[in-house]
């Protein structure tokens, strides 16, 4: 069919579903290195559905778009581009929900304790980049958006997944000791803590590190295979730890962990950076 015959008309559910599908085998063969060229999988869908692969290459930046405001690894290399549509987001979360175990621990989603989380450290040093502006789409979310937001939160998906908290504390320790090292500073490198690991949680922090001075860093470790702008959860303890260390106290939210980590820093106080809100309620009798 001419693509042109459909120009302007709405997206049919078979069409959607069909290009939802194809968006998710290619981040399938995305994971496991073996994808074909983004434009062949435009023109293919294309020709199948009678659209532009213009057309389809603007619906896969939209399914990044959702994708990324729930905190999951999009395709790389295709921006996502924030014009939701309530029939696309429906789709997307059907698609979601037909993942195996999808509503507890599916490794598409980054839940879980697949061993492809527990990305391995080496002796580089942390990659650092700016703090995420504020997000100017967040106010635009519609109802829909915010409702599947909360059905697949990512900030509770992370929390719980102790495994990947776990390398990317690992991460970060291995870091902060090439760090030292690199600065010509041995000693201290033999210092460095993991204090989450060899004592336990509950310090409030999870890694003890140093300054070339000798003065201590106290360290809390965030990790998500989602976006720089996926938000996380913080205790109440690691809050008011936060405030007792002061100018020795520093987050680093480790960000797209699955595939190329890279990290921003945080210092206290927290709320002077981001918007820190209270989630939970305790009942007690």
């Amino acid at each position: 069919m001419n693509s042109e015959v459909k120009y302007g008309q709405d997206w049919t559910d078979d069409e959607i579903a069909r290009t939802v599908n194809a968006y998710f085998e290619y981040l399938d063969a995305q994971r496991a290195g073996g994808v074909r060229p983004k434009l062949h999988v435009y023109k293919e869908i294309a020709e199948e559905i009678g659209r532009s692969h213009k057309s389809v290459e603007r619906k896969f930046q939209n399914i990044s778009a959702v994708l990324d405001v729930l905190g999951m690894e999009w395709i790389s290399g295709l921006a996502p581009s924030f014009h939701y549509q309530q029939a696309l987001a429906d789709f997307i979360e059907e698609k979601i929900v037909a993942l195996p175990d999808s509503a507890g621990h599916n490794e598409a989603l980054g839940f879980g304790e697949s061993p492809q989380l527990a990305y391995q450290p080496s002796g580089q040093l942390l990659i650092v980049e700016d703090m995420p502006d504020a997000d100017p789409t967040t106010a635009e979310r519609p109802d829909y958006i915010e409702r599947l937001v909360r059905k697949f939160d990512p900030s509770i998906r992370d929390f719980r997944n102790r495994q990947l908290g776990r390398a990317g504390e690992e991460y970060v320790f291995q870091r902060e000791v090439a760090r030292l090292r690199a600065e010509g500073q041995d000693g201290l490198a033999r210092k460095v803590d993991w204090i989450a690991d060899s004592k336990g949680d509950g310090a409030g922090f999870d890694i003890l590190s140093y300054e070339s001075s000798g003065r201590e860093k106290f360290i809390e470790v965030k990790t998500t295979v989602g976006s720089k702008r996926t938000p996380f959860f913080i205790t109440r303890n690691e809050m008011e730890f936060s405030r007792e260390a002061s100018d020795s106290y520093s987050l680093v939210r480790l960000f797209d962990f699955r595939r190329s980590p890279k990290a921003f820093l945080m210092t206290h106080p927290i709320e002077r950076s981001a918007i820190v809100s209270p989630e939970n309620f305790k009942v007690s009798f």
